[in-house]
């Protein structure tokens, strides 16, 4: 089970990348925008890059993250919340193109959470 749910992040982690490559017009430039908060904020394309930076830089956690988890590190907790504080930000940021998102992170943060709590318990 720790292993799935540590498969999962880093396959959160990669869909993050999705984030990072239309910002920077590396996929699909032709549905290229500047704006966030469901059109209703206008970044720029500076601001649009940096959030792309963002959610790139989310993706890794994630991928470190799980590695981190199932190679039993002891600050892999601080990260994960971390992790996922800033993946449901960019999420709401980025709404309703990322609304997936939200309901992963919930899905991911709860695997995580009964397991760690299944595990404490035994």
């Amino acid at each position: 089970m720790k292993l799935f749910i540590s498969i999962l992040m880093i396959l959160h982690g990669i869909a993050h990348t999705v984030g990072f490559t239309t910002s920077w017009k590396l996929a699909n430039p032709s549905g290229f925008k500047t704006t966030v908060f469901g059109g209703n904020v206008d970044l720029g394309e500076f601001g649009i890059r940096v959030t792309g930076v963002l959610w790139l830089l989310t993706g890794a956690a994630f991928v470190v993250l799980a590695i981190a988890w199932i190679t039993e590190q002891t600050w892999w907790s601080s990260l994960a919340w971390s992790a996922f504080v800033l993946s449901t930000l960019l999420t709401i940021i980025q709404w309703p193109e990322a609304r997936i998102g939200i309901a992963v992170n919930a899905s991911l943060a709860l695997a995580l959470l009964v397991y760690v709590k299944l595990e404490v318990a035994t």
